[in-house]
């Protein structure tokens, strides 16, 4: 067990809980990522929403200053170039959004602590 900030304890082990909850928990996610694609004959969208059943953020040195900012971050809505592959082998070049919906209940997080870096 190592003590970080805030009264907070980070338990150094070789599997996640992140593990844990995707089996046990997997009908109450974290966050469902709704994605919407600007090709409607992409087929990206057919497998929504998907559910997140934790979020993972990165810490350095066991700083949690920006811990708030980054799940904020993550909440965010997000544009990018879609890229999904179709069965064809041919790649959408539609515009994806991912909206993402946090659960109302729980929000569950991984946090990844980097040593050493600066």
């Amino acid at each position: 067990m190592e003590y970080l900030e805030y009264n907070t304890t980070l338990a150094v082990c070789d599997t996640t809980v992140g593990n844990v909850f995707k089996q046990l928990l997997i009908e109450f996610p974290t966050v469902l990522d709704n994605i919407n694609c600007t090709i409607s004959t992409c087929n990206k969208t057919t497998k929504c929403p998907i559910p997140v059943p934790y979020i993972t953020l990165n810490i350095t040195n066991g700083n949690l200053n920006s811990l708030e900012e980054d799940i904020g971050n993550r909440l965010l809505s997000e544009n990018s170039t879609c890229h999904h592959v179709d069965i064809k082998g041919e790649k959408c070049k539609g515009l994806k959004t991912i909206h993402p919906i946090a659960s109302p209940i729980h929000l569950f997080i991984e946090l990844l602590n980097w040593e050493g870096m600066l």
